[in-house]
């Protein structure tokens, strides 16, 4: 394993801290000659393209206005020590060694994640956290659905054929119209983000092709999708969970996600080309319990099919959204040559008792994934802001509630597997592990906390979504006194973090928190210099603000 120094050396500061914010102790950012972090500005590059769209710019044109204050409140005594706690120096030592080269991209599983589990464990121990893992560690154990090898056109059947696979022993998706037969290859054109069979070696599955839109509620309403394929434009307007729901619900064979040909949205692209180079490494994890096929068609394969579609598109369909049924038909077939593995990762988690004797049997959750994406042929993905941000954010948070010592207990965990499906997070979700006789009554999640303005912080659920809470209304009421007048809103990210899996298997209110999407989302270039540490310490000063106003302003609606 790599030795990597801690910051020693300091940098000239050239980020600006917003109007009316408590100034950091200290806005020198350190650094030894490890990290090269003097070569760029900790400022934020270029991000908005003109005319082009992204949830950022989603994001922007959601604001919602702070809320009233709440009426004074005596505060803890300990509020301002612990607050004080928090500085730019901790959190650079922090980001600096999560990223690092070293650490490989912190991919689920590898060496490099399991070096910085041990790492923020030993952040627990310090500050006097309680093991809440398994068998008295701060270990959680998970196993969940790894990956197959499916057998492609540029492989022989099997050890005794030489020369390529005959075409009817390879995975791939034909589309058939009045054409003729249209064959897209597995890896490049397209790959599977969702699969109900990971068992068999043999899978078809063939159906009728309808559009859909975006694939909100509206755009299923419109068109008949029972038991047909539904192809679906994608968008930041509507969560990949919620879109499945709706063609579960609507009694759909399967899901094509297509990229919208006349729109960008950075995050989704960027996302999905790097599913697809997982895929032709054969590195695409699956959960284990899908619910529907879900087919996602990358650039490459997307203006084909698109023109496809579209000219058989039958004359009654609405072509302007489009929503209606086609004149093709689409055969998924599916042939493992190596069958599906598992993945086995660990959580951290530790556990502070709070000092309420009436509060202390409810937990507030504090979560951070710390996995990142690893590498790509020689290229490492550190994912500084994605999630070592967080990451960084929840150590320094250790620290603070350790001084703070809430009336309720906090529960700080490092989740794995993020960015193979939300899987760690699912895992203790459905299975969790705390102190007999104590609840989970709230999460607060935090992912990319570290890029973009000064004053960008966004929030979900928002004051628009079904899930608004007390937490995000408490939030909203303090957070300009951090630097951050108008929250933003994340809805359209609900479901694509760990918060998701929280709310979703302990029916509990949670409250996310990101400062937005930038150019180096999910690649090589999330480095550490490019961090803007203060963002990440005027966030965690905000948690902490929260906590401590919930032990007045919270009532825990979670039955026993």
């Amino acid at each position: 394993m790599s030795t990597i120094r801690v910051a020693t050396a300091p940098l000239t500061p050239t980020t600006t801290t917003p109007p009316n914010v408590p100034a950091p102790l200290n806005l020198v950012p350190t650094v030894t000659d490890e990290y090269v972090i003097n070569e760029g500005p900790l400022g934020v590059p270029k991000f908005h393209t003109p005319g082009q769209w992204s949830i950022v710019n989603r994001f922007q044109t959601a604001t919602m206005a702070i809320s009233e204050p709440l009426e004074a409140q005596p505060v803890n005594a300990n509020l301002d020590a612990a607050l004080d706690l928090i500085t730019v120096e901790k959190i650079q030592t922090h980001v600096n060694f999560l990223a690092d080269d070293a650490l490989k991209g912190r991919d689920t599983p590898s060496e490099g994640l399991n070096t910085a589990l041990d790492y923020v464990t030993e952040q627990l121990k310090k500050n006097g956290f309680s093991p809440s893992g398994v068998n008295g560690t701060y270990r959680y154990p998970w196993t969940g659905r790894g990956w197959g090898v499916f057998a492609t056109e540029e492989e022989p059947n099997s050890a005794n054929l030489r020369g390529p696979a005959p075409h009817s022993a390879c995975t791939r998706l034909t589309l058939k119209d009045a054409n003729g037969t249209h064959t897209f290859k597995y890896g490049q054109d397209y790959f599977y983000s969702s699969l109900t069979n990971t068992t068999d070696r043999d899978v078809e599955i063939i159906g009728d092709v309808v559009l859909a839109g975006e694939g909100t509620k509206e755009d299923f309403d419109k068109a008949d999708v029972a038991d047909k394929w539904v192809l679906v434009f994608d968008s930041p307007e509507i969560s990949p969970a919620e879109r499945r729901e709706l063609a579960l619900a609507h009694g759909a064979k399967g899901l094509i996600i297509v990229p919208n040909l006349d729109a960008s949205f950075p995050y989704l692209d960027a996302r999905r080309e790097h599913q697809a180079a997982l895929a032709r490494e054969n590195k695409l994890a699956y959960p284990k319990d899908a619910s529907l096929d879900e087919i996602t068609v990358t650039s490459a394969g997307a203006e084909r099919l698109t023109a496809l579609i579209m000219s058989n598109l039958k004359p009654h369909a609405e072509k302007s959204s489009p929503v209606g049924p086609t004149s093709a038909s689409l055969t998924d077939k599916r042939v493992l040559k190596t069958p599906f593995g598992q993945i086995k990762a660990d959580n951290v988690v530790g556990f502070r008792e709070g000092s309420d004797p009436e509060l202390k049997n409810e937990m507030i959750l504090i979560t951070a994934h710390i996995d990142h994406v690893g590498m790509q042929g020689s290229q490492i993905y550190n994912g500084a802001d994605d999630n070592a941000s967080g990451s960084s954010a929840l150590m320094v948070l250790a620290e603070a509630v350790a001084k703070l010592h809430p009336g309720r207990s906090v529960m700080i965990m490092w989740v794995s597997g993020e960015e193979k499906g939300l899987l760690g997070s699912g895992a203790w979700a459905q299975n969790p592990s705390m102190p007999a006789g104590y609840k989970v009554v709230a999460n607060i999640n935090l992912d990319m906390i570290g890029r973009n303005a000064p004053e960008e912080l966004y929030v979900t659920p928002s004051k628009d979504h079904s899930k608004y809470n007390d937490l995000v209304k408490i939030t909203e009421s303090m957070a300009s006194s951090e630097g951050y007048p108008k929250l933003g809103s994340a809805d359209n990210v609900y479901s694509r973090s760990d918060h998701y899996n929280f709310a979703k298997y302990l029916k509990i209110p949670i409250i996310f928190l990101t400062t937005g999407l930038h150019d180096d989302y999910h690649k090589p270039s999330d480095d550490a210099h490019k961090i803007v540490t203060d963002k990440i310490r005027r966030v965690s000063r905000l948690v902490v603000k929260l906590i401590d106003e919930m032990d007045r302003n919270f009532r825990s609606k979670v039955s026993d």
